[in-house]
């Protein structure tokens, strides 16, 4: 089973290990430092992060933003 937690500053290093690929680096390039990315989800009422677990291993993260220019149709 999957656990999804909200994303906090433990588990950044977790992503900072993971960006350190070459091949995430050149999917997700220009993300890093995540402290800048961070505060900014921290702040913004429209965006959210996660990281996820099974069996208390970090297996993947999860993050997104609402479009608020987005109109219903």
């Amino acid at each position: 089973m999957l656990d999804f937690h909200r994303l906090d500053e433990v588990h950044l290093e977790v992503l900072e290990e993971w960006f350190k690929d070459e091949e995430i680096l050149h999917r997700l390039g220009g993300t890093l430092p995540l402290n800048n990315w961070f505060q900014y989800v921290q702040k913004s009422p429209y965006y959210w992060a996660w990281l996820v677990q099974e069996q208390g291993r970090p297996v993947g993260a999860i993050w997104m933003e609402r479009d608020t220019n987005l109109q219903p149709q």
